[in-house]
């Protein structure tokens, strides 16, 4: 299920809740608002595990972002400096002729 459509379904059920309770009232019925009270602990109980399950992916994200977004950044401005500088296209185009530094021995 969705966040979307977790968050429609908790608002449709407050809404039946909410009539529920007002008919307990009307008919000044205890046991049915006790009922409805443990349906409703229920529900936050639910509702909070689910918040905590959320939560719980995030650490992951904030221990590796601050590395990998600095090292991908310092990658590719290095590149991004080669082709400025025409030295990428320069060491591709001399790769693989004889006597190149890379190949001789």
């Amino acid at each position: 299920m969705t966040d979307e459509e977790y968050e429609t379904e908790t608002k449709s059920r407050i809404n039946r809740w909410h009539g529920q309770l007002k008919d307990l009232e009307s008919r000044s019925d205890l046991t049915g608002i006790t009922t409805l009270k443990a349906l409703i602990d229920t529900e936050l109980a639910l509702a909070e595990t689910r918040v905590k399950a959320r939560q719980a992916g995030h650490p992951t994200l904030t221990v590796w972002l601050p590395i990998i977004f600095p090292t991908l950044g310092a990658v590719l401005g290095a590149i991004l400096r080669g082709i400025a500088e025409g030295k990428v296209i320069r060491a591709m185009s001399y790769r693989g002729r004889v006597g190149h530094p890379v190949h001789s021995s």
